[in-house]
C-alpha cells in the first residue's frame, strides 16, 4: 500500500490526517479491500497538526514493514499464515495493523498510523443443479436431515420444485 502524505493531508472530522482506501482483485472472486489512516494526536485543528512531518523511517519485521520518505509511506503486510486475522463485524476476514506513536513530535503529539485489509468474496454464483443445492440445505443447524416435520425450508423447496417447468428425477 501506497500513500501520498503531503497531498493526501486533509482535515477530518475530528483532526487532520490522511485516510485512503482502494479495492485489488485477488483469488478468484475475492477482492482485497485496503485502507490507511494516518491522524494527529491528541485530536487537534492546530498548526502542528496540519501537515505531515518531512521525516524518514524505515522499520521491517515479519509482519509488516514500512518506509516513510519525503512524505510518502510504502506499506508492506505480507499474506502468510503468521498474520493475525480478525473478523469484521460483518464477519469478513481481516488483517489489521496498529502503530500508535509511530511518529512522535514531542512527548504530547504524535502521528498514529491503522491499515486494514480485508477480504471480500465475490457475489453468490447461481446454482447450476437444483438437486447441488437441495442436497446442501436439507441440512439443520443440529446436523440431522430434515425428517417428516414440514419446515420453512422443506415449504420453501416444494415451492422452488412447484414452480420449475421440468422437475428432475430424484428417485
Amino acid at each position: 500500500m501506497e500513500a501520498d502524505l503531503d497531498r493526501g493531508w486533509k482535515r477530518l472530522q475530528k483532526t487532520y490526517g490522511f485516510f485512503g482506501q482502494t479495492r485489488v482483485p485477488y483469488r478468484g472472486d475475492l477482492t482485497i479491500r485496503s485502507q490507511i489512516t494516518v491522524i494527529a494526536q491528541p485530536g487537534s485543528f492546530e498548526e502542528w497538526a496540519s501537515a505531515f512531518p518531512d521525516v524518514e523511517l524505515e522499520e521491517s519485521s515479519t509482519l509488516v514493514s514500512y518506509k516513510l520518505q519525503h512524505r510518502h509511506l510504502l506499506l508492506k503486510i505480507p499474506l502468510s499464515r503468521d498474520q493475525p486475522l480478525r473478523k469484521t463485524e460483518q464477519g469478513r476476514p481481516e488483517i489489521f495493523v496498529e502503530e500508535l506513536f509511530w511518529v512522535q513530535v514531542d512527548p504530547t503529539r504524535r502521528f498514529d498510523l491503522r491499515a486494514w485489509m480485508v477480504f471480500h468474496e465475490g457475489p453468490a454464483r447461481p446454482v447450476q443443479d437444483v438437486r447441488v443445492w437441495v442436497e446442501n440445505n436439507l441440512v439443520v443447524p443440529g446436523g440431522q436431515f430434515e425428517s417428516n416435520r414440514p419446515s420453512a425450508l422443506s415449504v420453501h423447496l416444494l415451492l422452488v420444485l412447484s414452480l420449475c417447468p421440468k422437475i428432475p428425477d430424484f428417485g
